[in-house]
């Protein structure tokens, strides 16, 4: 899985793009509202998909 900031610039669409190359089965969420600090700048959205990436709901 990855995960990456709708506002960050570490992970671009286009880096998102060329991994997906590389792994066809490659699980992508990109945490709305979040910039470098996905935990800080969106929480909920950050439990939500380490959740999903876990199998269970994280609370």
């Amino acid at each position: 899985m990855l995960m990456s900031a709708e506002r960050g610039d570490v992970i671009r669409e286009e880096d998102v793009a060329e991994i997906r190359a590389l792994v066809p089965g490659l699980r992508e969420h990109r945490v709305a509202g979040a910039g470098h600090m996905i935990p800080w700048d969106n929480e909920e959205g950050f439990y939500r998909a380490f959740g999903d990436f876990l199998g269970t709901a994280l609370d």
